[in-house]
Parts: structure tokens; C-alpha cells; sequence
């Protein structure tokens, strides 16, 4: 399948569930805007998500990065829901963190004979040695900063880390995660984010910090400053469980 088949196919899918909405919001930049992307809904389908980010692991991240990664790092919420979930497709995609619960035992013509617990514990820690591929997210102060905690820094140093996000807007908060990476002594394998809405600022932001980018799908949704909304000016309610205008 194409990247294009893909695309298309959870377009359809993210429509028909709401997860791209038609209407009048309030973004967080202040803005007014007829479309919206309600990415909370997306994960309330855990098969879905799944599904989603194992399509993205193998059309979108296997072959678009010049520099393997081995950790995923995503802010807090919705990027830290993408990173843990493509962490684990990417590893399954890279053949590792396989786990065998059951053992066929040739004493009983064949049949499943369940390991001991000391035996899953060996089992499943050589599993988790093996699997290189770490999952890390961006904590959030209540002055709306990203931070990391010191445990997760130590776990960055000398990493090639992507960087994932749902929505990009403004690049404010990608940026802030790339710095508290670097700061750590990680390296910057990529951008990754699933919808592009920044009319060319996930572009420009890789240009400056030479960083490759890359997006599920860009978007291109007219915003307008409230005094220039037509909608406010045709008096269409702004929808108020979304965006800014769920927060009032």
C-alpha cells in the first residue's frame, strides 16, 4: 500500500468517528477556526490507535529517517500516548520484546505447559533487555513548561531520540521538547507528527534546527483573528466542549 492509501483510509475513519469536526471554535492560540481536531477522541479506540500507529511505523518512520532512533519522546498528554504506542509498534516492527509465556512440553504428546514465575521472570526480562527502544514523555508545570524528570534525562544521554507530537500548531511545544533533549545529551534522529496545521512552521522549525521533519498529514485550516471571523460576523455559536471555548 501507498502512503496515499493510508491517508485516505483514516481519513475516512477519523471523519466518520469526529475526530476531524466541522464548526466554529476557539483554538488555543486565541484564533477562531471552522475545523477542529478533537485528538482525545482518538484514543478512546485503543484497537484503533494501535492499528494507526503500526500503519505509521511501517509507511511513515521505518524509511523516513536518515539516523536510527532509539528513543521516542513526546509531551504530555497526547504526545506521550503516540510515544508509548509507536515505541512499542517500532519495536515489534524491529523483531524485538518477544515473549514466549507458554513452552510445549514433549513429555505430555505435546501440550502447553505454562512456565513457573521464576521462569517468566528470566523470560521476561530478556525480553526487556533486548528491546532497545524507549518510551519517554515531557512532563507539564502548572506555568504550562515542559520538563523532564532526572531519571528520564539520565535515560536520554547519549540516545538518538525522535520527537512526536499529535498536533503541531505553532512549534512551541516541539521545540521546548527538542531543547530539554539536547539538554540532555540527546540526539535529534527527527520530528514526527501526526497533523500539520502550522501553514509551514514544522518546516521552518527543521530548516533552523536541521532536524528532519515529517507529518501524517498536513492540514490546511483558515484561522482567523476573532475580529476578522465570518462565522462570529454570520453568528455561529462557537462550540464550547472544545478548544478554548471548552475552558471558559
Amino acid at each position: 500500500m501507498s502512503r496515499k492509501i493510508i491517508r485516505e483510509a483514516f481519513k475516512d475513519i477519523f471523519g466518520s468517528l469526529g475526530v476531524v469536526k466541522s464548526g466554529h471554535f476557539e483554538l488555543n492560540n486565541g484564533k477562531h477556526s471552522g475545523a477542529y481536531i478533537d485528538k482525545e477522541t482518538l484514543y478512546n479506540y485503543p484497537t484503533l490507535f494501535s492499528i494507526f500507529c503500526n500503519c505509521l511505523v511501517d509507511y511513515f518512520l521505518s524509511d523516513s529517517y536518515p539516523n536510527e532512533f532509539d528513543v521516542v519522546l513526546g509531551p504530555k498528554s497526547g504526545g506521550a500516548f503516540l510515544a508509548i504506542e509507536l515505541a512499542i509498534e517500532y519495536e515489534a516492527y524491529c523483531g524485538y520484546g518477544e515473549l514466549d509465556i507458554l513452552e510445549i512440553d514433549p513429555k505430555n504428546d505435546g501440550a502447553d505447559q505454562e512456565l513457573t514465575a521464576e521462569e517468566l521472570v528470566i523470560s521476561i526480562t530478556n525480553a526487556v533487555s533486548e528491546s532497545p527502544i524507549l518510551a519517554i514523555f515531557a512532563q507539564k508545570d502548572p506555568n504550562g513548561r515542559y520538563y523532564l524528570r532526572g531519571s528520564d534525562k539520565m535515560l536520554l544521554q547519549d540516545k538518538c531520540v525522535l520527537i512526536v507530537d499529535d498536533v503541531f500548531t505553532s512549534g512551541d511545544t516541539v521545540r521546548q521538547v527538542i531543547e530539554l533533549a539536547r539538554e540532555s545529551g540527546a540526539e535529534i534522529a527527527g520530528i514526527f507528527v501526526v497533523w500539520d496545521r502550522s501553514g509551514g512552521k514544522l518546516e521552518a522549525l527543521g530548516g533552523e534546527l536541521g532536524i528532519y521533519t515529517t507529518a501524517f498529514e498536513v492540514l490546511h485550516f483558515t484561522e482567523w483573528d476573532i475580529k476578522d471571523c465570518p462565522l462570529c460576523a454570520n453568528g455561529v455559536s462557537i462550540n464550547t466542549e472544545l478548544g478554548r471555548g471548552g475552558k471558559k
